[in-house]
């Protein structure tokens, strides 16, 4: 089947982000299933090394830093570890989807920043609480969940980068005291009067 050049991409069911794939050599990716992707495989990940047992130290070190001065917590009431995989999920699969669904590297750069800076910070706030949350191990699975959407997001033209479609120039319009009225070209030819000197009789 030959397509026809003066069919808009539009009508041949082509979007922008795939034409500019083409053009560049890059493949078109996609959002929902390397999503789904990468948040399983941050999960995953952190769950296997809090289940061995990796996060027991760092847990404890900053269970014994809250205890102590300057924050003196008061008993020794501690999150239950369920609440840990739900975050863990919830921020893993979150992150995934949305660095794979924003333009730019420095607003996937910020989107990670900013989940970092709520996590960390929700400790010392539940610690205020008297209540005992670490975090590290969501922490380690959101790092290696956004790691692995950002490197498919870089390899990849993604749907949220598609072209934009260029817009015609308009013709400028002057106010009124700008305007230059048009001439009235005259289609006579304008007659040259000549002197003709005659020899007098």
């Amino acid at each position: 089947m030959k397509l026809n050049k003066k069919h808009s991409p539009e009508q041949l069911g082509l979007t922008k982000h795939m034409e500019l794939a083409r053009a560049d050599g890059i493949p078109a990716g996609e959002v929902v299933i390397p999503a789904l992707l990468c948040g399983a495989v941050g999960t995953v990940f952190s769950s296997i090394l809090y289940l061995v047992g990796i996060y027991d130290g760092l847990g404890q070190a900053l269970q014994d830093k809250y205890v102590g001065e300057p924050y003196l917590m008061q008993g020794d009431y501690a999150l239950h570890d369920g609440w840990n995989f739900i975050l863990l999920v919830v921020m893993c699969f979150g992150i995934s989807f949305a660095v794979l669904d924003s333009d730019m590297v420095w607003r996937r750069v910020m989107l990670f920043l900013l989940a970092i800076v709520v996590v960390v910070l929700c400790s010392p706030v539940m610690m205020m609480w008297d209540i005992f949350w670490s975090p590290v191990m969501v922490i380690i699975g959101l790092l290696w969940s956004w790691f692995c959407a950002f490197i498919y997001s870089v390899q990849h033209i993604m749907p949220c980068e598609r072209l934009v479609p260029m817009r015609v120039a308009q013709p400028v319009k002057l106010a009124k005291e700008h305007q230059v009225k048009p001439s009235k070209v005259k289609n006579e030819t304008p007659h040259a009067s000549v002197l003709v000197n005659q020899p007098e009789d």
